[in-house]
């Protein structure tokens, strides 16, 4: 039942029924050969299954310390007759998904991939293609363990090669592929679509791509490298597929400052938005049009960075102002509204470029992941922190219109932006709820970082200073993420 007659053998590889997938063939042999796999070798699957049937079968047919004829009979006549296998043929209308779960009792989900998969290997084998070179060049890779971790939150999470193809889809045909169609939108795609090698070879020039956005590959240029990380805090993936085609370019069709120009375009309109709490809804559709106006910038040989910038600036998912940054940076309640990352992101930014303008600081290796988000004025602030009018301290007083009134503005001031900064772990966290004069000794000793030196620079820290922090901060915010006009070659 596993192997061929000697006489239909004609090549090694024709010596077994069944020849698994490239990667599985070196213990294959061992698999399903008479003499039992040592002990140390059962780490691989196939192993790890023929030991389960094994010791399955073992428990069935011995009775008392001895083989019962009659079970032994039994197992070998179900296995022999009654096991079936089943071979569906779908016609071009069926969801090979839909119907595999079906038939398929424990619901374990199907690959979108692994489809695609088999029906380009067998439309390669129909047209007597070499599927072993094939699988060599474009497919041997997504074997490798990275590709196959999940990637995602709750019902969205999907395997990377999933991912990848949803990504390939929709930079290919232009349109947002849909995660639940995802197979029978890539086959609809394949049936009039290029050649099986060219898809491959296509497939595989994405993956690359893809890597390199998710760090699994280096990136030389570090603007790239920054703008993909902060895309990946974000979780923007809907720019995925954008940024993954402009990998694809050769570099004569889009050279490396126009490379870095539109990603620097992309990662600003999309940080801006991030950071004054705009929706997101719409996203995709927006970012696939300004793929679309790509392609038909490198079709009639003009600027593609230019048509990508210009093409995000349409629509209502406006690229907002250096104006619109300030305005939201000074009056946006920031802490409870924003999540702490995306602050932390924010704060790290800015840090790092008043660093890098700054040419008497010296070069430092800091790790903002391990940093805290700190209240300058505490969110308890009735203690140490009076509010004063004409100069006089205000007694806290419920009755007093004067006194509800700045205390109203005192809460909103302190959950904005030009209130909140990092430290680092050596910040005294007793004085949090501290006065001024105890904190603003503390913040000096934060010498690491810049972002916190106009703070211990402070003689007064109040409403008015929150403010204008607040715009200092978008100065340098704006310096970062360029508006479009200073983006467009």
């Amino acid at each position: 039942m596993l192997f061929n007659k000697d006489y239909l053998v004609t090549t090694k590889d024709e010596t077994y029924k069944l020849w698994p997938r490239r990667n599985d063939r070196l213990v294959w042999p061992t698999a399903i050969r008479d003499a039992m796999p040592t002990a140390e070798s059962n780490d691989h699957l196939y192993l790890q299954a023929r030991a389960f049937f094994a010791e399955k079968a073992h428990e069935y047919v011995v009775e008392n310390g001895a083989v019962e004829p009659l079970r032994m009979n039994a197992l070998a006549d179900a296995l022999s007759t009654l096991f079936k296998l089943v071979v569906i043929d779908l016609e071009d209308n069926d969801d090979a998904q839909v119907i595999f779960e079906v038939l398929n009792g424990r619901q374990t989900p199907l690959s979108a991939i692994d489809l695609v998969k088999n029906l380009l290997f067998l439309r390669g084998e129909l047209a007597a293609a070499d599927v072993e070179t094939l699988y060599d060049r474009y497919w041997a890779h997504f074997d490798d363990a990275w590709w196959k971790e999940e990637v995602g939150r709750g019902h969205a999470q999907r395997g990377r090669r999933d991912v990848l193809l949803s990504v390939w889809l929709t930079a290919e045909t232009g349109k947002e592929a849909s995660v639940s169609h995802l197979y029978s939108e890539a086959r609809a795609y394949l049936n009039d679509g290029p050649s099986t090698e060219e898809v491959l070879e296509s497939l595989s020039n994405y993956s690359v791509a893809y890597e390199a956005i998710y760090d699994h590959s280096a990136v030389p240029e570090a603007q790239l490298r920054v703008a993909y990380e902060r895309i990946r805090r974000l979780d923007i993936a809907t720019a995925v597929p954008l940024l993954a085609w402009l990998r694809t370019l050769p570099a004569n069709a889009l050279p490396t400052a126009d490379h870095v120009r539109a990603v620097r375009a992309i990662e600003s309109w999309a940080l801006r938005r991030a950071f004054l709490g705009l929706q997101t809804r719409g996203y995709g559709a927006h970012l696939t049009r300004a793929l679309n106006d790509a392609k038909r910038a490198r079709e009639g040989d003009t600027d593609i960075a230019n048509a990508i910038i210009e093409s995000l600036q349409r629509g209502a998912l406006a690229w907002p102002t250096d104006r619109d940054v300030t305005e939201g940076f000074r009056t946006t309640r920031f802490y409870g509204n924003l999540g702490r990352a995306r602050i932390a992101l924010l704060l790290s930014a800015i840090d790092a470029q008043l660093r890098a303008e700054d040419p008497h600081q010296p070069d430092a290796n800091i790790d903002y992941s391990n940093l805290q988000i700190e209240h300058v004025m505490p969110q308890s602030w009735q203690a140490n922190w009076p509010v004063f009018e004409a100069g006089l301290p205000l007694e806290q007083d419920d009755n007093n219109p004067v006194w509800l009134s700045a205390s109203d503005d005192r809460n909103r001031a302190i959950n904005q932006l030009g209130n909140l900064t990092l430290v680092t772990g050596s910040f005294n966290g007793h004085l949090s709820n501290g006065s001024w004069e105890a904190k603003r000794s503390e913040f000096a000793k934060q010498n690491t970082l810049v972002v916190n030196f106009s703070i211990a620079n402070s003689e007064l820290w109040d409403e008015g200073r929150i403010r204008t922090r607040a715009e200092e901060l978008a100065l340098v915010a704006t310096r970062i993420w360029l508006p479009a006009n200073k983006l467009q070659g």
